[in-house]
């Protein structure tokens, strides 16, 4: 665990090793593209990258570490591409997909193109994470199929179209839609029956006087990308004030704060910022 430090440089080898299987790099200072010899981490479980400076590629050489069950590589400035196809079984033939995965992050990676249908075909994802990118096109209804899925967050993108009825009985208990095209009427979302978890949280763009999706559930909480808050008594040298984002616009981050005591396994997902708070464990 080397999280929250300076390192600036990373090897440009490693020797093939069978017995690591936790690495947590994340909030340090990596600039050069993803080291190849990273693949030579054969029981690797938990990779963190994420919140540093790694440019280049996604390289494809991480879809041979298919002992990975976290993979998490956002905010890093990464050559505009697609979601790789090797994080897929199937799609490459020399790679069997990162079946195992039960957390992947890709926030803030300059991801274009449209999300993959086969992404449900990673199984065993919890959490799913493609905010702020440049993605497009419609929301695919098999991610409702991938039964574990609780988190999924694809707010600040240019996704359009509208949500398929086929959310309704997910396991998803939050739900990040924000800073979207959607349109359509989402409040079937707050009414379905969710067997053993309850949607805490739906964010939408469905504010102001003529918003882009409607909800008329308490699961939902609306954004707007400009709201009067005249009559809510805000006002700055006398004048009204308009906030230009509703919603809190901070990231949700969802990485895991190593903690040897427990294994470094994850004990609960706490996300909170000032429009709401969602703590627990699932």
């Amino acid at each position: 665990d080397l999280h929250d430090n300076q390192i600036t440089n990373f090897p440009t080898s490693l020797p093939n090793n069978t017995v690591l299987g936790f690495l947590a790099l994340h909030n340090n200072h990596f600039s050069q593209p993803l080291p190849s010899s990273l693949a030579n981490l054969r029981n690797l479980e938990h990779l963190d990258l994420s919140n540093n400076e790694f440019s280049g590629d996604i390289s494809q050489f991480l879809g041979s570490m298919t002992t990975l069950t976290y993979l998490f590589l956002a905010n890093n400035p990464f050559t505009p591409g697609i979601i790789p196809d090797f994080l897929m079984p199937g799609l490459l033939p020399e790679f069997a997909g990162l079946t195992r995965l039960t957390e992947l992050s890709l926030k803030n990676t300059s991801r274009v193109g449209t999300i993959p249908p086969t992404l449900s075909q990673l199984t065993e994802l919890v959490l799913l994470d493609l905010d702020r990118n440049s993605l497009v096109g419609t929301i695919p209804s098999t991610l409702s199929e991938i039964v574990p899925l609780t988190f999924l967050l694809l707010n600040r993108n240019n996704l359009t179209g509208t949500l398929p009825l086929a959310f309704t009985n997910s396991s998803v208990i939050m739900l990040l839609l924000d800073r979207n095209q959607l349109e359509g009427d989402v409040t079937f979302l707050c009414d379905g029956t969710v067997t053993s978890k309850r949607r805490d949280v739906v964010v939408l763009d469905c504010g102001g006087n003529v918003p882009e999706i409607q909800c008329a559930g308490q699961c939902c909480t609306c954004c707007d990308s400009a709201i009067s808050l005249d009559g809510l008594g805000l006002e700055m040298n006398g004048m009204d004030v308009t906030v230009t984002d509703m919603c809190d616009d901070t990231s949700m981050l969802a990485n895991l704060d190593p903690t040897w005591e427990h294994g470094f396994g994850r004990l609960q997902y706490d996300f909170d910022v000032a429009a709401w708070t969602l703590q627990g464990f699932y």
